[in-house]
């Protein structure tokens, strides 16, 4: 293992704190998850996606949470049918305008807004319990039958679960979605999410991947993204 000199590794640690601050360009003023949790002039934004936009026998709301008028991600849609709730986890705002619907120039998802991106899984679990808390006033969350999102927004983890799946089965060949399901499945994300979804009568039981990928992370490092879901026992 390559030595460093204590003046080296001040350096490192001084440029590592460095580029989390910078983070797209926006000031994490909510490091920690205490402050997340403390933070007086926190607001848990909803909006109803118009019926013009969803079959006539769905009901969708997503929320978001907002910190000192900076909204955070993940915005979380809740999709109600009549037998089955489906949650998504999605790193933008969802446009939902339906002026917008004919229009071939109006603004795309990822042009609205560019929520604070938060890397600690542990920050972005307390946002999403906060929301939990606020939807489970407006949905029986007992129905829920899937939770998906993108791998990458928990990219602590993401970055931490890519190495090992090069270790173990290497990125020279065509990426194999169970082995990366089985990674996940023993994986501390897992339990903090199967933790967090439990407090909410959620029992998840399957791990699915799809659409593996390389991308990049916010460090500029190579990392594998994927669409996770999580589905439950009912």
């Amino acid at each position: 293992m390559k030595a460093y000199s204590l003046q080296s590794l001040v350096c490192l640690v001084v440029i590592i704190c460095w580029a989390c601050t910078n983070r797209h360009g926006l000031s994490q003023q909510f490091n920690t998850v205490d402050t997340v949790c403390n933070a007086n002039d926190t607001n848990i934004l909803s909006q109803k996606v118009p019926k013009e936009l969803v079959d006539s026998n769905v009901r969708e709301i997503e929320y978001v949470i907002n910190i000192n008028n900076n909204n955070y991600s993940p915005a979380i849609l809740f999709s109600e049918s009549v037998d089955k709730l489906i949650i998504k986890m999605q790193p933008f705002i969802g446009d939902y305008s339906v002026e917008n619907l004919n229009d071939t120039n109006a603004v795309g998802v990822s042009d609205i807004k560019s929520p604070v991106q938060l890397t600690s899984s542990a920050e972005i679990c307390t946002l999403i319990r906060k929301v939990l808390d606020r939807a489970s006033t407006e949905f029986d969350l007992r129905k829920t039958e899937r939770i998906i999102f993108e791998f990458a927004l928990f990219e602590e983890d993401a970055k931490q679960l890519s190495d090992k799946y090069a270790r173990t089965y290497g990125l020279d060949h065509d990426f194999n979605n169970m082995n990366m399901a089985n990674l996940i499945k023993q994986s501390a994300l897992f339990k903090q999410l199967s933790s967090l979804f439990n407090h909410f009568a959620i029992e998840i039981n399957k791990v699915s991947v799809e659409d593996m990928m390389l991308c990049m992370s916010s460090d500029n490092n190579i990392m594998l993204d994927a669409i996770i879901c999580l589905e439950t026992k009912r």
